[in-house]
């Protein structure tokens, strides 16, 4: 019985032919290289579309984004002005805006929602 088992392995194709064997397997782990190098490539670009998405959402948060499309912040006396109830006729105020900055008296107060009034163009 060991006599027929050591002839069958001897008579076997991998110890035939050790050439091919190893072959297969380098095609075997090349194979595998290529879907692996694919799969961090395709990785990558996902990530990068993401990371771009992301920086250009947090671009359009910064302050100077939002002052470049035509908003601008009031100070009184190195206070930011979010009320007019902070501010009286004949005060000196400071516009801030994306490329300088106004001084400007206030001439005239509207208190109100000024979001429901009908504009006149």
């Amino acid at each position: 019985e060991g006599a027929i088992s050591l002839e069958q392995t001897k008579n076997s194709y991998f110890f035939k032919y050790p050439y091919d064997y190893i072959n297969n397997q380098i095609q075997r782990m090349d194979l595998i290289e290529d879907k692996l190098v694919k799969s961090f490539e395709s990785k990558l670009r996902i990530d990068k579309k993401e990371l771009i998405n992301k920086g250009d959402r947090l671009n359009g948060l910064s302050p100077l984004s939002i002052l470049r499309r035509g908003y601008c912040y009031m100070e009184k006396e190195l206070e930011i002005v979010g009320s007019v109830v902070n501010v009286n006729k004949g005060d000196f105020l400071t516009a801030t805006l994306f490329d300088g900055k106004l001084h400007c008296k206030v001439s005239e107060i509207m208190k109100g929602d000024l979001s429901l009034e009908k504009k006149k163009f």
